[in-house]
């Protein structure tokens, strides 16, 4: 698997009302980008399938569940703003119906009416205006961008010292020698610094002190081209005097420019992570939870993984072995209630590496062997190294 610069096809618009149209196609002209558009569900129907994204107007949406158009991904209902909808409850707060998904990527939902025919059509959420305008513009600029968003992992650790943002930094190094166009982010302002661990704390290119009020769409092939960068990893941290909070909004705008332009974002968390990182958290597909097999290391896995299931998806257990007595990684991870990902065995060369020397461990040893295990199961198949 590698990256490449196929563009999807042209967004659908599918309303027949005005006022709903114009916001929709100013949306697309600030994503850059023409949709089609067209009035009649009928007509919808026959584009539904070979259009980059389908959004739906309210209007239209009960009429299209009639014709039945075939399921697919990425359709989503756009409800314009309308005073007095007896959907909305005090100052205009939308109330979400019985089942509705909640949390910090999903807007609060329509009225249960157009809820039930949005989930009759195969819409993933049902947005209203003016509140979702930016997840609006993102969405039509992904057509633009490559069709399958890259895989995202967020990496934490169960106990201070455990090596998460090592273990971060070698899962993306070792993605670059199997030819995956990675992404790698420091979502830890107050740790050691990742480039560091890449020897790149001299590059040129953009720090968080750039991008930490970033907001709206991101042109992912100048994300890319702007960071610091060795080999196929693109790295985003911090200056070294740097501690500036990153807004959630800018996390979330960086996190959808590298899907859309790499094959894996890799992001270090803290244990205890701010508003950004629990943006990252809740943006990743898989969450990556390191933790020292040992009784202490597995007490304090558990308050962080108290501390993270609220934002998290898919938290898995990556057991970092400490000694002959340590317990074994499968059962780490039954002691928590978690998936078991993978075992790292102790490697001492990791403890005696300076900066820069991660380069000299990724193919060889327990920590790359555990990366490599990463990456497969995860779906990204292992392909020649650099």
């Amino acid at each position: 698997m590698s990256h490449t610069e196929d563009h999807a096809a042209r967004p659908l618009v599918v309303t027949a009302d005005h006022a709903l149209l114009d916001d929709l196609l100013r949306l697309a002209a600030a994503a850059g980008i023409a949709p089609e558009v067209i009035t009649d569900a009928g007509a919808a129907r026959r584009a539904w399938s070979t259009a980059g994204i389908v959004i739906v107007g309210d209007d239209l949406v009960a009429a299209l569940g009639s014709v039945r158009p075939p399921r697919r991904d990425g359709v989503v209902v756009v409800q314009g703003a309308r005073r007095g909808d007896p959907a909305t409850g005090p100052a205009g707060t939308a109330v979400p119906p019985p089942g509705s998904r909640t949390g910090a990527a999903i807007a609060p939902a329509a009225g249960s009416s157009v809820w039930a025919h949005a989930v009759a059509i195969g819409a993933e959420d049902v947005w209203i205006l003016p509140e979702r305008e930016a997840d609006l513009v993102e969405r039509f600029g992904s057509c633009l961008d490559s069709a399958q968003p890259a895989e995202s992992v967020a990496v934490v650790g169960g106990v201070g010292g455990c090596g998460a943002s090592t273990f971060a930094a070698a899962l993306a190094v070792t993605a670059s020698d199997q030819q995956l166009a990675t992404l790698l982010v420091d979502a830890d302002p107050l740790g050691g610094g990742l480039d560091l661990l890449l020897g790149l704390d001299e590059s040129d290119g953009m720090r968080w002190a750039d991008l930490a009020a970033a907001s709206g769409r991101l042109a992912a092939p100048a994300l890319r081209a702007a960071l610091p960068r060795l080999r196929e990893v693109s790295l985003l941290t911090w200056g070294r005097d740097e501690a500036r909070l990153v807004s959630t909004e800018a996390m979330r705008s960086v996190l959808a420019a590298g899907r859309r332009g790499h094959d894996l974002v890799v992001v270090d968390v803290a244990r205890r992570p701010d508003p950004a990182g629990e943006e990252a958290l809740s943006r990743a597909d898989h969450t990556l939870l390191l933790v020292r097999s040992d009784l202490t290391g597995v007490s304090a896995a558990s308050r962080v993984a108290h501390q993270i299931g609220p934002f998290a998806q898919r938290i898995g257990v990556v057991a970092i072995q400490t000694g002959s007595g340590a317990i074994p990684g499968d059962l780490v991870a039954e002691s928590l209630t978690l998936p078991y990902v993978a075992t790292m065995r102790p490697d001492r060369r990791i403890a005696a590496s300076t900066a820069g020397d991660l380069l000299t461990l990724r193919r060889r040893g327990p920590l790359a062997s555990s990366c490599r295990a990463v990456l497969n199961q995860i779906g990204l198949r292992e392909g020649r190294p650099a």
